[in-house]
């Protein structure tokens, strides 16, 4: 397994970096490559980080689990405003999920 989705070619293609930011998790830095007509960064782009960052939060979350691969089931997005310049992302999830989440994977992984 990876030690960071960032590895992965596509998001190594796409230059998404790990945050300097503890409280962030991934960037991706300014760039022309990342615009669109409206000279603000592509959705495209946007979702494409979300999409590596939901993947670097489990795969810390879930690293004590063997065999268990996380991969998006779902996205859904609604953007606020128009992105610019650097992006970053942040992820949470209440504790309690993730414990559950954990346990249930503990299970299905034993059996």
């Amino acid at each position: 397994m990876k030690a960071s989705v960032t590895e992965l070619p596509f998001n190594s293609f796409l230059g998404l970096q790990k945050a300097a930011e503890p409280s962030q998790l991934l960037r991706l830095p300014p760039g022309g490559q990342y615009l669109n007509h409206l000279g603000t960064v592509h959705a495209s782009a946007q979702l494409a980080l979300a999409e590596a960052s939901s993947g670097e939060f489990l795969l810390h979350r879930l690293a004590s689990v063997e065999g268990i691969v996380a991969v998006v089931r779902r996205l859904e997005a609604k953007f606020r405003k128009p992105a610019s310049g650097t992006v970053t992302s942040v992820a949470n999830a209440p504790q309690e999920k993730l414990d559950q989440s954990l346990r249930t994977l503990q299970t299905r992984a034993a059996h």
